[in-house]
């Protein structure tokens, strides 16, 4: 009974990992039709706003979740109900008092922040109308964590998705409204980029609106919880209550590690924006590179890594539970198989996606996209890199190894920063010296993560199959259809030709994979896809 309880457990924690994942694909896309509505400087504002939201939700809010989950699952388990309530009350005060703390320092002193500091004076419209949601955010976590304490997230996947839905729909709106109001304001100073700003102003609305009802929606479900909570308050058997000062303390002790960890795994973009402008001594405008950056090669990279991180959740789950269960053999096989499938997916992804930068940023961008086509050429090994690194680092978390993951994410952060600011200073890379300093990153996160792995399983990678056959098959039907791209584009155009060669890419790698032994028919039943590709096989004749 305990194995299969065990087992429902870990897959409730699945549904949220993926409805994670799927909440991040959606907010990437929502900046396409944004960058439609207000431009790459404006969707550059944005940035600014969205990503300090991001940065300090990283610090208080994900930690003050985790650490509320922590201290109220132990209480509950030992049935101490008024301590767990007491840890809820404590959490709740310090959210407010931070909460508000925060939302008045950007209200008021947001816009001198993003002029001193970020150096993009105009972004403060968007800072500081954001600058509420810190306070509804916070208090938003602190009722996640006391779900989840409680044993259920499912308040918190409905919190994601309701997310996802304000957002795109807040945003999109007042990006629109406050863009036509900003034309406006544009005309009567004689600046254009006041059209941008007060557009950003306006995408900014989507993050507080979904903080504030996101909240409202966590608010109520615990209200209507809070009656059957109450009920079973007679059953305290804790006989001394901690006081308030040992819950505060606890509460920031156990919620350091967490934000730590989400700090430096999600706070990239915005050590990057303030990297570039600190950094860059350029005739450039920064302002529009970095909305093409953000704006276009962030949300391609961003949604394959994502996607294919998504098809390595529920391999991942597996692991974990038969490493939970103490069946090491079993999970060291279950680990060569979801590294060699990895590969498989991410390597001809990237290749494919290098390939036909040109034609996927004319089928879903207007304007000349050939800077952001070279910066994607440049970057699409992050695909690779993005996808073992978050593999690794997840299931290092899930193994209570979180300080040795937050270890080596330390040491990658300050390569990163280091490699970035070297390059800026040095020469005039520009935003390609960012996205060196990402690959840098991943590359030491997935090195490091991948190293611990096997030793905690005694694991013995074969390079061979794995990697070497992968990247020369990859290699020879990125190179097929390469050459088929430079024969249609001219004749079909982008969105024709990316419809033609992408299919025969994929069948082409697949039938090579196949023929080379690069993979075989025990592996693809074990694999997200594996039985289409194994019907293929033998439809072909090649097994």
């Amino acid at each position: 009974m305990k194995r299969k309880g065990k087992e429902k457990s870990t897959v409730r924690k699945d549904y949220f990992a993926v409805s994670g994942i799927l909440a991040y694909v959606f907010i990437l896309i929502f900046r396409i039709p944004l960058i439609y509505m207000i431009g790459e400087k404006g969707v550059s504002y944005f940035s600014v706003a969205n990503e300090l939201f991001l940065f300090i939700s990283c610090i208080f809010s994900y930690g003050l979740s985790e650490a509320v989950a922590v201290l109220i699952r132990y209480r509950i388990k030992r049935e101490q109900l008024k301590s767990a309530d007491k840890v809820l009350q404590g959490a709740v005060i310090f959210g407010v008092v931070s909460g508000l703390i925060l939302s008045m320092i950007f209200g008021i002193f947001g816009h001198l922040f993003v002029e001193e500091v970020m150096q993009m004076p105009l972004a403060g419209l968007a800072v500081s109308l954001m600058a509420p949601a810190f306070l509804f955010h916070m208090l938003t976590g602190v009722f996640k964590g006391y779900f989840q304490g409680n044993g259920t997230r499912m308040p918190a996947i409905h919190s994601q998705i309701l997310w996802v839905v304000f957002m795109i729909a807040g945003g999109l709106t007042g990006a629109g409204v406050l863009y036509k109001y900003g034309q406006k304001v544009s005309a009567l100073l004689q600046n254009q980029d006041y059209a941008s700003a007060y557009g950003a102003m306006g995408a900014a609305i989507g993050i507080l609106t979904a903080s504030v009802l996101c909240f409202l929606h966590m608010l109520l479900l615990y209200l209507l919880y809070r009656s059957s909570i109450k009920k079973q308050g007679v059953r305290d058997n804790q006989k001394n209550q901690d006081s308030n000062f040992h819950i505060t303390h606890m509460l920031i002790g156990t919620a350091i590690p967490y934000s730590v960890f989400a700090l430096l795994f999600q706070a990239i973009p915005f050590v990057d924006i303030f990297l570039l402008n600190r950094f860059w001594v350029k005739e450039a405008d920064t302002v529009t590179l970095w909305g093409n950056y953000y704006g276009k090669y962030m949300v391609i990279i961003g949604i394959a890594g994502a996607l294919i991180t998504l098809i390595c959740v529920e391999p991942t789950r597996r692991i974990i539970f038969l490493a939970d269960r103490e069946e090491y053999r079993n999970a060291k096989e279950k680990i060569g198989i979801l590294i060699h499938q990895a590969a498989v997916i991410t390597i001809p992804t990237a290749v494919f996606t290098a390939v036909l930068a040109e034609n996927i940023l004319d089928l879903l961008f207007q304007g000349n996209n050939e800077t952001t086509a070279s910066w994607i050429m440049a970057g699409s090994v992050i695909i690779v890199l993005f996808v073992f690194s978050a593999m690794f680092s997840g299931m290092l978390v899930r193994f209570r190894r979180m300080k040795y993951v937050i270890a080596y994410g330390a040491l990658a952060m300050i390569l990163h920063i280091v490699t970035v600011v070297m390059l800026l200073n040095n020469t005039n890379l520009g935003v390609m010296a960012v996205i060196i300093g990402n690959i840098v990153f991943y590359l030491i996160t997935t090195i490091a993560g991948f190293i611990l792995i096997s030793r905690s399983f005694q694991y013995s990678q074969e390079w061979l199959k794995c990697f070497a056959l992968t990247i020369g098959t990859a290699a020879v039907a990125g190179l097929i259809v390469m050459l088929l791209n430079r024969v249609f584009t001219p004749i079909l155009g982008s969105e024709v030709t990316i419809a033609v060669c992408l299919p025969v890419g994929i069948i082409c790698y697949i039938i090579l994979l196949v023929v080379i032994r690069g993979v075989n028919e025990r592996e693809l039943e074990n694999m997200s896809g594996g039985g289409i590709v194994i019907k293929i096989a033998r439809l072909l004749r090649f097994m």
